[in-house]
């Protein structure tokens, strides 16, 4: 329980015509202020001085919100019936506790709701199939055993007996019967013909029914032969080999070979040799002479049309002239002996004039070459068209030049002196724009601006809870002064001791305080008490 309020002027001084006291007031004010204390005030729990209960019409409507209801305080009593719908419900607030037994009804199941999880094992049977439900999707592979599939007929056998997808069906099979699908379903015959079979499984296959498109390759060898079954007829063309050939055979009549004959020994041949390819043999003599020569020697003879002329890497036969052309370099170790002339002079002639030559004749030997040049006839008309021979160091070698050229040829002169300035040539085009240069430092401050105007009046605050204790800012106090002594409301008092008397029954206290009424004189010696607010 908290604390109700009970009177406290027990000696009835405020009544009508008695004298009120300042305790008496400031201990019924002191019993009110108890009294709705917010935390040991009274309770309004229906006890004496706790005030009534709280009904409902005390209540305003939607006065009670959600902050105000302690957490788990709502019972179920307290809920109206079809208050909580599906909104009110939070996620998986359904638990199974919360559901009556067999209330979940079919209409309360959404479709495909119920998976295999939610059904127990052997919990359906057949009553809980309907007819044609269970597909193929839904039976296991390899579970549909023989047992499960009706009885057929005697000696027939399952079939799908059509060229479509569809139900299988009974087909009966005789005696040495084989099924023989055609594409459009399956006809049970026996094997007959070129081929029959009994009904333990073996096949006979008729006389003369084996031809040759039936045997595999490789499939006759010679035990499958029979004596003098091959004949020419059945020899391929080329397929006799040397060794399919016997020893020393003998041949009559004429053996004509189109391609090669490769002997391993000797081969004695009387009458003439008719040979269309290539002739091998290691070795071979003419009527008893052996020819030694390799074959690649006597191919040096194989000229050709060439007759005459030089065949590079071939023997020299001259034409029917005597006549030879086309030689190149020819060397000798002996003496030349010429009938005619040498590229057009006459050797044996002009050899003669070769005979004067001095021996080891040199054109660089001083003596001789000075004598000879001092020999020439002189002359004094000479042209600048003559020339002259000259050594030429930069190349070293001789070489020839014109009287004029050499006139001309003189050491290069000195560089002559520098020329005038020419005049300035016209402007070049601009160049493009250099990169911005770094940011300059921050100028001075600026002089602070005029003061803005006054802004709008902010919003009222809210109102702050009634205090109760004197020493702090917003509380309240009664006092008075004496009976000459007056004060406007508004005026500002420091301290307790600026008051004559305080009800509340402290003669001092700090702060400052503001009579919230007038303090007016004449009124006897108790003066005129007020209420003084704490502003500091």
């Amino acid at each position: 329980m908290g604390t109700g309020y009970t009177r406290n002027d027990s000696s009835n001084n405020i009544a009508d015509g008695n004298v009120i006291n300042a305790s008496d007031l400031d201990g019924e004010f002191d019993a009110v202020q108890s009294a709705f204390n917010g935390s040991s005030g009274h309770s309004h729990d229906g006890t004496t001085g706790e005030g009534p209960l709280i009904a409902t019409a005390g209540l305003a409507d939607n006065a009670v919100t959600t902050a105000k209801i302690t957490d788990d305080n709502v019972t179920q009593a307290k809920i109206a019936d079809d208050a909580v719908g599906a909104d009110q419900l939070a996620s998986s607030a359904v638990v199974t506790a919360s559901i009556v037994n067999s209330a979940v009804t079919t209409d309360k199941l959404a479709a495909d709701a119920v998976t295999g999880a939610k059904i127990a094992d052997d919990a359906i049977n057949s009553e809980h199939y309907t007819d044609g439900s269970i597909d193929t999707a839904h039976i296991a592979d390899a579970q549909v055993t023989l047992a499960k599939i009706a009885n057929q007929a005697a000696n027939s056998v399952l079939v799908r007996d059509a060229n479509s997808s569809g139900v299988v069906s009974a087909k009966a099979v005789g005696d040495t019967q084989l099924l023989i699908g055609d594409g459009t379903g399956f006809t049970a015959a026996a094997l007959s013909g070129d081929v029959t079979m009994a009904n333990d499984g073996a096949v006979t296959i008729g006389a003369t029914k084996v031809v040759n498109s039936m045997l595999a390759d490789d499939a006759v060898g010679a035990d499958e032969l029979a004596a003098n079954a091959v004949v020419t007829a059945s020899i391929v063309d080329d397929a006799v080999t040397g060794a399919k050939i016997e020893n020393n055979p003998t041949i009559a009549g004429n053996l004509t070979v189109t391609g090669n004959i490769v002997a391993n020994s000797d081969i004695d041949l009387e009458g003439d040799i008719d040979v269309n390819g290539t002739l091998e043999t290691d070795a071979f003599s003419i009527n008893g002479t052996a020819v030694t020569a390799t074959g690649a020697e006597l191919n040096y003879s194989d000229t050709g049309a060439s007759v005459g002329t030089v065949v590079a890497s071939k023997v020299v036969t001259a034409d029917s002239n005597k006549d030879v052309a086309s030689f190149r370099n020819v060397t000798l170790t002996g003496n030349v002996v010429v009938g005619g002339t040498v590229d057009g002079r006459d050797v044996a002639t002009d050899g003669t004039k070769l005979d004067g030559v001095e021996a080891s004749a040199d054109v660089t030997d001083g003596t001789n070459v000075a004598t000879s040049l001092t020999s020439f006839s002189t002359t004094t008309s000479f042209q600048g068209a003559d020339l002259l021979a000259i050594y030429d160091t930069s190349a070293s070698a001789w070489v020839k030049g014109t009287i004029t050229n050499a006139a001309l040829a003189g050491p290069t002169g000195p560089t002559g002196p520098t020329g005038p300035t020419g005049p300035t040539g016209p402007a070049g085009s601009n160049g493009s724009n250099g990169s911005n240069g770094s940011t300059g430092p921050t100028g001075p401050t600026g002089p602070t601006g005029p003061s803005g105007s006054t802004g709008p009046t902010g919003p009222t605050g809210p109102t702050g809870n009634a205090s109760t204790t004197y020493a702090t800012v917003g509380g309240y106090i009664f006092g008075f002064r004496g009976p000459n002594i007056s004060a406007n409301a508004g005026t500002t008092m420091t301290g307790i001791s600026s008051l004559n008397a305080a009800i509340s029954g402290t003669s001092s206290a700090p702060g400052t305080y503001r009579a919230m009424g007038p303090i007016e004189t004449g009124l006897g010696s108790a003066g005129r008490s007020t209420v003084m607010a704490r502003t500091a």
